[in-house]
Formats: structure tokens, C-alpha cells, sequence
């Protein structure tokens, strides 16, 4: 990979030193200014692609070394090697509750003796949260709290009236000012579930990593669930989707079937300057390819701008953006753009403790490891949060 980013960068680097060899030919010639003017652009654009494609195989890299990297620290190995907690867990994983010892046993915390139940154990539980982070929409961008106990989290969040104040001066009486008033927003956390086969060949080969493997497939269920219900989701049951939450208001489009320049550019300024220091823009990858080819009505400015040498990402307007496919197409009524503070609008939370069971007699020749864990969320501030829509068709 290191290699193919080398030789990229080689490539990219070639064509941008003949785009100005091309340049001061045409200067030199004294040809057309707008044919001059179109040979920048076809250059740029070319090497604008490129730079983008070096910046995803980069990304790529960097997350699959970071999954490596958690998925060795997973394995808890401290200076006197895997903990006992650890080599337990591996045992129960590949051999059962019934082929393991006394001693190995009181190394987990089971939860449900009669259903052979075991919590897993904390380094293992937070591989997969990081990868889940790594790989999820709205969670790698909001906030996240785990919570030890109970099924919610209970918040302060600022009521309708706020705290007053007023000049004064130095001699004046003082009167006394508003106190405003507070409420509790609560975060209620419901149940899921993941359920992995694997085949008992594999569980007994040694050089199969059955552990990694799992905390992969965990992590990726867990994130495919959180995209779509972070999103849409109703609260009912579920999570509240920032979609689906009827505070948040939004920016009507001009267009019955189509994004336009001027409707980001309402959607950006519509938002609060005090949440505009930290905003980002939500779409699906689809939507990204409309938007590069947007314009300014004024100035023909391309909305979209690359990042600076491949080390910053690609903005719109000047602010990053994430590509998540559980986003809607751009369509009638649709509403596929998402702009705010994310952090401020959407808090998460995910409560300490993940429950597996392990089954090897209902999916012969299969072993089921089935999972259950509570995470929750809402939208807590929905000033913070602006969705753009599409004109109804």
C-alpha cells in the first residue's frame, strides 16, 4: 500500500508540473485566453481527483492499521504476557463453558449461569466500541456517554426561560434578575443484539483469530444499526433519529428534484453562528458527486474545494463534510442534506457491559455467539442542527 500511495503521489506530482509546462506555452504562443482558461480547469480537475483518490487510499490505510492496532491491544497482552481474564475468555470462546476449569471460570463475570452467559471482558468490549467509532456515522461524530447502571441517562438541559442580566451603575440599586430554569432531559438505552456463526473447524484451527474476528463482526452490526437509527429512527422503542426529530428546523429547496448552490448556501447561514464554529455537512456519497458540480450564481465558484495537499479534507463552503449512505437520496420532499454541530445536537449513550452466550447444539455445524448490549440516543439541542429539503415534486 505504502508503494501505491508513492507512486500516486509520483503521478500526481508528473501532471502538476505539466499542467505549468502547458501554461507557459500558452502564454509563449499567446493563445486564447479562454482556451488557456480551459486548460487550467481540465488540469485542475484532473489533479483534484487524484489528490482525492490518494486521500481515501490513505484514510484506508490508516484505518486499517488503527483496527490492527485495537484489535492487538484487545488481546490485553501486559509485560507478563495475556491476562487470565483473557486466556479464559479464548477458551470459552473456542472450547465452552463445560471444558473449562473452576479457576478460569471465576475469571469472568457471568450474568446468567443457566444460560451459560458471560460478560465480556472490558478490553475485548472496548475493541469493539473503537472499531464501532471507526466505522459509524452519527457516532463518530456526536457525543457518546457510558453509563455503568440503570436504563437512561438523565441530563440537565436549559428550559425556555433564561437567566437575565442588566448594566448598572456603581452606586445603583440592584434588583434581582431571572433565574431561568432547568429540566431533565432523559436518554432512555434499549436493547440489541448480534449473532455470528462460526463453524467448530474454525474455533479448533489455532491459527484462526476467532476473537478479532467476532469484535469485527459485532462492530460492524452495531454500526449498521446505529446508521440507520441514529438517523431515522422514531424514539419509539428506539433511538430518536436527528431526521426524524420534528424541532429541527429546516430550509426549504427551490428545486422539486434537485440540489442547488443557493440552497446550501441558505442551509450554511441559516444555522446559528455560535453552532457555525463546529459544524460539518452530512450526505450520502451520491449526493457528494451533485455538489462538486455546484456553482455560485454570482462568482461561478466551485462550492466544493479540495483539501490542501492531501492532508485536510475536502470542504463545501468551507466546512468538512461525511458521506453516510443511510442519508436519502436527493429526492421530492426528501431531506438529504444534513448541516450543525453535531456533538451539541445528538448525545449518545451506550451502558458498560456486553452479554454473550455461546450455543453449539441449535445451528450444528455452526456456533452461534449471540450478544446483547443497551444504547440509546436523541436529539438534545435542536437549535444546533439544520436539514436541507428538497421542494415537493
Amino acid at each position: 500500500m505504502a508503494d501505491e500511495l508513492k507512486a500516486l503521489h509520483e503521478t500526481i506530482s508528473r501532471d502538476w508540473e505539466e499542467m505549468k509546462s502547458q501554461l507557459k506555452r500558452h502564454d509563449a504562443d499567446g493563445a486564447d485566453v479562454k482556451q488557456t482558461v480551459e486548460t487550467v480547469n481540465a488540469a485542475i480537475s484532473k489533479h483534484e481527483e487524484k489528490m482525492a483518490d490518494e486521500r481515501k487510499a490513505r484514510e484506508a490505510l490508516e484505518l486499517k492499521v488503527a483496527r490492527m492496532e485495537q484489535l492487538e491491544r484487545a488481546a490485553t497482552e501486559t509485560k507478563d504476557g495475556p491476562t487470565a481474564e483473557m486466556k479464559a475468555w479464548a477458551k470459552f470462546i473456542r472450547k465452552g463453558e463445560e471444558k473449562m476449569v473452576p479457576e478460569e471460570l471465576k475469571s469472568l463475570a457471568t450474568d446468567s449461569d443457566t444460560d451459560g452467559g458471560f460478560t465480556v471482558p472490558a478490553p475485548q468490549e472496548a475493541a469493539m466500541v473503537t472499531l464501532l467509532r471507526q466505522v459509524s456515522s452519527v457516532e463518530s461524530v456526536a457525543t457518546v456517554t457510558t453509563i455503568g447502571s440503570g436504563n437512561a441517562l438523565k441530563i440537565p438541559k436549559e428550559g425556555s426561560d433564561i437567566f437575565a442580566a442588566g448594566k448598572v451603575g456603581e452606586r445603583d440599586t440592584r434588583s434581582q434578575t431571572a433565574n431561568g430554569n432547568f429540566a431533565l432531559e432523559t436518554i432512555p438505552v434499549h436493547e440489541w443484539y448480534a449473532n455470528p456463526f462460526v463453524t467448530q473447524t474454525m474455533l479448533d484451527d489455532t491459527g484462526f483469530d476467532v476473537e478479532a474476528w467476532i469484535a469485527s463482526r459485532v462492530a460492524n452490526r452495531r454500526a449498521y444499526l446505529n446508521g440507520t437509527y441514529h438517523l431515522s429512527g422514531t424514539g419509539e422503542g428506539e433511538p430518536e433519529g436527528i431526521l426524524t426529530n420534528s424541532e429541527i428546523s429546516y430550509v426549504p429547496g427551490t428545486d422539486a428534484s434537485a440540489i442547488v448552490a443557493d440552497g446550501l448556501i441558505d442551509t450554511a447561514f441559516a444555522l446559528p453562528a455560535f453552532y457555525a464554529r463546529n459544524a460539518q455537512w452530512a450526505w450520502r456519497r451520491a449526493t457528494t458527486g451533485k455538489i462538486r458540480k455546484l456553482r455560485t450564481s454570482t462568482t461561478s465558484e466551485f462550492l466544493w474545494a479540495p483539501g490542501i495537499n492531501g492532508g485536510t479534507s475536502a470542504t463545501v463552503l468551507g466546512y468538512s463534510y461525511n458521506e453516510w449512505e443511510d442519508m436519502p437520496a436527493v429526492a421530492g420532499n426528501a431531506y438529504p442534506v444534513l448541516f450543525g454541530d453535531f456533538k451539541a445536537c445528538y448525545h449518545i449513550v451506550n451502558r458498560k457491559g456486553m452479554m454473550l452466550t455461546r450455543d453449539p447444539f441449535s445451528s450444528k455445524p455452526f456456533v452461534e455467539f449471540y450478544f446483547t448490549w443497551r444504547s440509546g440516543g436523541q436529539v438534545v439541542l435542536a437549535e444546533a442542527m439544520r436539514k436541507m429539503k428538497i421542494a415537493t415534486s
